[in-house]
């Protein structure tokens, strides 16, 4: 086939694949979100209001993007000396 490869392999990036986890993650947390009593005739546009990211300033800049394109807020946290996002950090903010 004229050296034409039949086959391509597609390789995605870090940032597709960041924006993968955080559509999937969402699609959980609305669905756990709608099995509460509370949110069951909620509709999902509400929900996603509901719903917050957390990550840690020395994250890539892609899942500040990809927060903007799943409609999820994100709050940016500072690390620690050791550029490390504590789970103590978590708690104060949460």
């Amino acid at each position: 086939m004229c050296g034409i490869l039949m086959f391509t392999y597609f390789k995605g990036s870090a940032s597709e694949c960041i924006l993968v986890s955080m559509l999937a993650a969402r699609a959980q947390a609305i669905a756990r979100l709608k099995e509460m009593t509370t949110y069951e005739n909620q509709d999902e546009t509400v929900l996603l209001g509901k719903l917050m990211a957390y990550c840690s300033r020395e994250s890539h800049s892609c899942v500040e993007k990809n927060a903007m394109i799943s409609f999820v807020k994100l709050r940016i946290l500072e690390p620690d000396s050791e550029s490390i996002l504590r789970g103590t950090t978590l708690k104060q903010v949460s």
